[in-house]
């Protein structure tokens, strides 16, 4: 997108991850040691700041299992929609991606 809503602006030193609401309705995820419940549902994503000094991001759910991986030079956001197959699919961009609400 090349008019980015202020809402999803970050800073040079954070990483945005958008989680699928959807996919992870009534789970709590652990980012790096910091909890966030998803229990309410709402149509769309809900974003998460990370900072990029992290270098690595540990991702834990309650109903997937645990994933870990490295934060990669020009990657500023990172989609996680979840599947419902209990597996993760997460899509890494440089660009804030395009969203739709399903």
């Amino acid at each position: 997108m090349e008019n980015i809503p202020k809402e999803f602006l970050k800073k040079d030193d954070e990483v945005l991850l958008s989680f699928n609401n959807a996919a992870f309705i009534g789970d709590v995820i652990t980012i790096n040691g910091k909890s966030y419940n998803f229990q309410n549902y709402t149509c769309g994503y809900t974003q998460i700041r990370v900072l990029k000094r992290d270098e690595k991001i540990k991702i834990t759910s309650k109903k997937k299992e645990e994933m870990n991986f490295k934060l990669k030079k020009g990657i500023d956001y990172i989609i996680i929609n979840g599947g419902f197959d209990n597996k993760w699919s997460v899509t890494f961009s440089e660009y804030f991606p395009a969203m739709e609400c399903l």
